[in-house]
This record gives C-alpha cells, sequence and structure tokens, in this order.
C-alpha cells in the first residue's frame, strides 16, 4: 500500500512537471512570435518613415521647382505688360500729336 501511495505520488508529481513544462514551452512559443510579430512591425514601421522622408524630399525638390517657374512667369508677364504699356503709351502720343486724338480717361 505504501509502495502504490509512493507510486501514486510520484506519478502525479511527474505529471505536474510535465504540465508545467508543457506550460513553460508553449509561453515560450508565444514570446517568440510575439517578438518576431514586433520585429516584422518595427521593419516596417521604419521602411514606411524612409519612404515618407523620400517623398518629403522629392516635394520639396517640386515645390521650390513649381515656385521658380511661378516666379519666372510673372517676371516674363510683368515684362510683357511693360512693353505693351510703353507702346500704347508711344502710340497715343503719336495719334495726339499728328491727328490730334484724345485718349479717353485724360
Amino acid at each position: 500500500m505504501v509502495l502504490k501511495t509512493s507510486l501514486d505520488m510520484f506519478l502525479s508529481v511527474a505529471a505536474v512537471v510535465g504540465i508545467i513544462y508543457k506550460i513553460a514551452k508553449v509561453e515560450a512559443e508565444i514570446h517568440r512570435a510575439i517578438d518576431k510579430v514586433k520585429d516584422e512591425l518595427s521593419d516596417k514601421v521604419n521602411r514606411n518613415e524612409n519612404r515618407i522622408d523620400i517623398h518629403q524630399t522629392s516635394y520639396v525638390g517640386d515645390k521650390e521647382m513649381q515656385d521658380y517657374l511661378i516666379h519666372t512667369l510673372n517676371e516674363k508677364i510683368d515684362h510683357k505688360f511693360n512693353r505693351l504699356n510703353s507702346d500704347v503709351k508711344d502710340l497715343q502720343g503719336f495719334l495726339k500729336r499728328e491727328q490730334g486724338f484724345n485718349v479717353r480717361g485724360e
């Protein structure tokens, strides 16, 4: 009877140790999976940050080019307007001298 009780106790302890071992093994697998997902997510975040930096740099370059082009167009428009304005004034002066033509608003 004592041997049976001792054997039962030993088997019970061995079963509990086996269960604890299995639980610890499953827990370790869960932690490894979590670490793997964390590393993959970290890599994806870093790649996205790099892509955003590249696009921001590209945007800044494009914006500077557009500002340059707009400034150039404004300069051309101002130049053309000033030339046209000068030509109109020359014509008004010529018409006034030659034919006595008066422009409205003067």
